[in-house]
């Protein structure tokens, strides 16, 4: 189990109209390099609904609490109490529990400011956030809290996060449809892996290029019919990215130096000791594809 002070309990609704925020709230608490937690994550139907609540909410460092889907439901006409009630457990917990429960941190949001005011007023000295029901404002709310633990000093900005998210969802459906899952039927556990394997497969370069992990493995290799066996590598997933070719164009009409993003010198350093840890015999492969490509660019040094 991750220790402590990196499980994050999600007290949210869990219909069909939030399941965007929800999906939301996963992947942002998944690329702080936090774990999410909540009830949804075991299938024990014999294990008392509250108990699990209360042992998740006992191994959470954070607890993220959206009230803002209160109003009485649609067919039995009663509101909906359990976020509010989730959220009175965890501030118990805090109150009440050992050192390491009291120093638990909660985000409480709402979807308009004050609006809790009016049926849980009792809650009016902590600090309530307003998302809007704006997915961007709810991550950027998550993102905040999460780095003001000073737990993980790389969590990048809410403006990353949101556009990691935004691409992670174009490319949902064709990872669901390569594991032969489908939308309207997925389990949080489904869930829960794409957002890791797409978050610990995807890298990013300071100049927001994509790098694809390539696992490593034993293929044979055609030329010589033997058994080889390579490391994991990142593989770019373009070619060129927009913002190398801009600066390249900028570098053409004048307004711009490549010196300013890497010196000829430094380039040529950095080949060099590239070649002295890869060559063979004096010579630099590199290869033009992933595990099991054949076709190699060879350098005689």
């Amino acid at each position: 189990m991750p220790p402590h002070n990196l499980n994050v309990f999600i007290n949210c609704p869990f219909d069909k109209e939030y399941i965007p925020f929800f999906d939301a709230i996963l992947f942002t608490v998944y690329k702080c390099g936090f774990r999410p937690r909540c009830a949804y994550e075991f299938d024990d139907g014999g294990q008392v609904r509250i108990e699990k609540i209360n042992r998740i909410i006992e191994e959470c460092c954070c607890g993220i609490h959206d009230i803002s889907r209160t109003e009485p439901d649609k067919k039995t006409k009663l509101p909906r109490f359990n976020m509010p009630f989730e959220l009175g457990l965890f501030l118990g917990a805090k109150r009440f529990g050992s050192k390491l429960q009291k120093s638990k941190v909660s985000l409480i949001l709402d979807r308009d400011p004050h609006r809790y005011q009016q049926f849980i007023s009792d809650i009016s000295g902590q600090d309530v956030k307003s998302h809007d029901n704006d997915i961007k404002k709810l991550i950027k709310c998550i993102r905040d809290v999460l780095h003001a633990l000073k737990i993980n000093d790389a969590i990048p900005g809410p403006k990353v996060i949101l556009d990691n998210y935004m691409e992670f969802k174009a490319t949902q459906p064709d990872l669901m449809k390569q594991r032969g899952l489908d939308l309207d039927d997925i389990s949080y556990a489904d869930k829960v892996l794409l957002v890791e394997r797409w978050i610990n497969f995807m890298l990013l370069d300071k100049l927001g290029a994509h790098y694809i992990l390539i696992k490593g493995g034993t293929f044979t290799y055609s030329l010589t019919d033997k058994s080889e066996v390579v490391t994991d590598l990142y593989m770019a997933k373009y070619a060129v990215t927009n913002s190398r070719y801009r600066q390249f164009i900028n570098y053409l009409s004048g307004k711009g130096s490549f010196i300013e993003v890497l010196s000829t010198e430094i380039f040529r350093q950095k080949l060099l000791a590239l070649c002295k840890q890869n060559s063979r015999d004096g010579i630099l492969r590199l290869s033009s594809g992933g595990v099991g490509f054949d076709r190699a660019l060879t350098f005689r040094l």
